[in-house]
């Protein structure tokens, strides 16, 4: 009897599981959606490379960085990897399959190499993006951005024509892959449907369907759902999230993707320039004095994780299962910064930018403004709302870890170890100070004045 996927996700409530589940199963997704995004990004690459002719910033770059990007972490939150179905790379991956089938060619998988070391590969452009980002200031480049639209499309596209399944999107995408691991926490899945299988080959990603799990390889393109009795969406958090499948490399990108969080965090802050006064005249470079402190704010975060999961594996004999225990409890705090990160840029500069649009386009007269009477400010209302994200996201974070004691310290399906017994005294110490010695990180970062001009 096929699973009814109770277990999995809770009953889909609410006015929001209908209309997204109608999107997901409708003929029209992904390939409309794929368009809209595809022809909105093909503008925004013109306005990269065109000069500025009535806004004061180049507003490709302001859109990508100061509205996508943050936006990617609230539909992260509410729609899961569904950016990766309608992404204009995943269109052209799309593309690339479609022109092979079209000339006869059959699906094969992609080369071996990069099934070898593809979550080495992805791991690498996640460190290399993030430190870039950060170092170089991309936020404000139009060059950059522009290189960015363009380049994903294309580097996917040359990728299809190796290899079936979007291998660019599932191994080398820095974007892909940090959608995949914060996917985990979506509001938005499947739960399987009425049939125990369906047609072969019927996934593009070589999922099976009826047996989704977070960190899957799933990015929402409906093509199972479209089969009669096939997976139905659910809108609800997952309730065995704390016991998803996740690899060492999962756990890895998340220590890493915890620790540029917190880097950025910090460059948000007035300990940035602060730093960077001290370095400059050492390096003689603004961006290699950034660089320098974003590489070593992110290993040391990612470097405790390390040690702290290399402690509990000495307790308790197993070192994967520690690590992924540690990184799946570490997971809702690194998107809870995400999402921090994400509302203080809106909050910051998303006005600017929607207005720079609008002059650009002619819809709006150009007006003389104010500029900010300082850099770092404290906007309570903000604050609070950061704050109630954090909260969340360490309830979350403790849920995990009382759950991951239970499954990785005394195996799958048993109840937490305990009192006395082998395992639960300081690796269960440990899965719990980990989290707390970093919440309280956060908290710090969070409370003090953060840049309103970043």
């Amino acid at each position: 009897m096929p699973d009814s996927g109770e277990g999995d996700f809770a009953r889909s409530t609410g006015p929001v599981a209908p209309v997204l589940g109608r999107l997901i199963r409708s003929r029209l997704h992904p390939w409309l959606p794929q368009l809209v995004v595809a022809v909105f990004a093909g503008f925004l690459a013109y306005l990269a490379f065109t000069p500025v002719r009535h806004a004061e910033f180049n507003v490709a770059a302001g859109v990508l960085w100061k509205l996508w990007w943050p936006g990617l972490a609230l539909l992260v939150l509410v729609a899961g990897p569904i950016w990766c179905a309608v992404c204009p790379g995943g269109a052209a991956a799309d593309l690339a399959e479609k022109s092979r089938a079209r000339r006869g060619a059959r699906r094969h998988a992609p080369p071996r190499w990069l099934r070898r070391w593809g979550p080495a590969v992805g791991t690498a452009t996640v460190v290399a993006a993030g430190i870039g980002f950060l170092a170089f200031g991309l936020e404000s480049s139009a060059m950059w951005a522009g290189v960015f639209l363009l380049g994903i499309p294309a580097v996917a596209f040359a990728f299809s024509l190796r290899g079936s399944g979007r291998p660019f999107c599932r191994y080398v995408c820095p974007v892909g892959t940090m959608v995949r691991t914060y996917s985990s926490l979506s509001l938005l899945g499947l739960r399987p449907g009425e049939k125990d299988r369906l047609s072969p080959g019927i996934c593009p990603a070589g999922e099976a369907p009826t047996r989704l799990a977070p960190f899957s390889r799933c990015y929402l393109c409906g093509a199972c759902t479209k089969e009669a009795g096939g997976p139905v969406p659910s809108f609800a958090l997952p309730r065995r999230y704390w016991r998803g499948r996740m690899s060492v490399w999962d756990a890895r990108v998340v220590a890493i993707l915890l620790g540029l969080a917190v880097a950025d965090l910090v460059r948000m802050t007035p300990l940035h320039p602060a730093y960077v006064r001290r370095l400059y005249p050492i390096l003689g470079s603004f961006e290699a004095a950034t660089a320098l402190g974003a590489l070593a704010v992110t290993a040391v975060v990612a470097g405790g994780v390390l040690l702290a999961a290399r402690s509990m594996a000495g307790r308790t004999g197993a070192a994967a299962g520690a690590g992924t225990s540690l990184a799946r409890t570490l997971t809702p705090l690194a998107f809870g910064t995400f999402v921090v990160l994400g509302l203080q840029h809106i909050w910051g500069t998303g006005g600017a930018v929607v207005r720079a649009v609008l002059l650009e386009v002619g819809a709006l007269t150009g007006f003389g403004h104010l500029p900010p009477s300082t850099t770092y400010t404290v906007v309570p209302v903000l604050k609070v709302l950061q704050f109630a994200i954090l909260g969340a996201a360490v309830v979350l974070a403790a849920r995990s870890a009382r759950a991951s004691a239970a499954v990785a310290l005394n195996g799958p399906g048993r109840n937490a170890p305990a009192p006395g017994t082998r395992g639960a005294g300081g690796s269960g110490a440990v899965l719990m100070f980990a989290p707390a010695a970093i919440t309280v990180v956060l908290a710090s970062l969070i409370a003090l004045p953060m840049s309103s001009a970043c």
